[in-house]
């Protein structure tokens, strides 16, 4: 990816110079993150000022500057775009390292005919924590971790590995202090 301004001036990031606009080779989220913290520095304005020429929130463009891997790619290029920015996709020349990853390998997905990591029976095992099907480890929010280690939402793991709607992904405690929670809070409800 190729990252190129019509002003011209002072290189950043990975510059290769020519006339009339500067371009800015781009291999992973972190250089565009650098190029647009640069380009919103040579504008003076504030992440503030950046996120409302764009249309996005503050955070959004705190996040794309810092490299962050999930940020959406019509938000980046509305933030492009305000900052004067236009992205060109050139074909290399060169072959490519290595053979392309299938879907379920670059996410740390298990084969579905590998089976689960773990059996059914031991992702209750430990009533602090609950085991992951995918990858076995044990932890204390199924949720998060799916999403951050395995790029997933329940929804999907649920439909992955065939679980019923009422089988309980959070730890066993968790579950019976939520429980607790509610009859006690009915309880208080009826008393009233």
């Amino acid at each position: 990816m190729v990252i190129a301004n019509k002003l011209g001036g002072v290189s950043m990031a990975a510059s290769r110079g020519e006339t009339g606009s500067r371009r800015f080779v781009v291999s992973s989220i972190t250089d565009l993150g650098t190029i647009v913290h640069q380009r919103r520095k040579e504008f003076g304005w504030s992440i503030v000022e950046t996120s409302d020429a764009a249309g996005t929130s503050r955070y959004f463009v705190a996040d794309l500057e810092k490299g962050k891997p999930s940020c959406q790619f019509d938000k980046v290029m509305a933030v492009l775009l305000a900052l004067q920015l236009k992205v060109e996709l050139r074909a290399g020349t060169h072959k490519p390292m290595a053979s392309p990853k299938k879907a379920s390998e670059g996410r740390g997905r298990r084969s579905l005919a590998d089976g689960p990591a773990i059996p059914l029976g031991h992702v209750h095992n430990d009533p602090e924590t609950v085991g992951c099907l995918e990858c076995g480890k044990r932890v204390r929010n199924l949720q998060k971790h799916l999403s951050s280690t395995h790029s997933m939402r329940t929804i999907e793991y649920r439909r992955r590995w065939r679980l019923p709607d009422d089988f309980d992904l959070r730890p066993r405690a968790v579950a019976d202090a939520i429980e607790i929670r509610k009859r006690v809070k009915g309880v208080l409800k009826r008393s009233d």
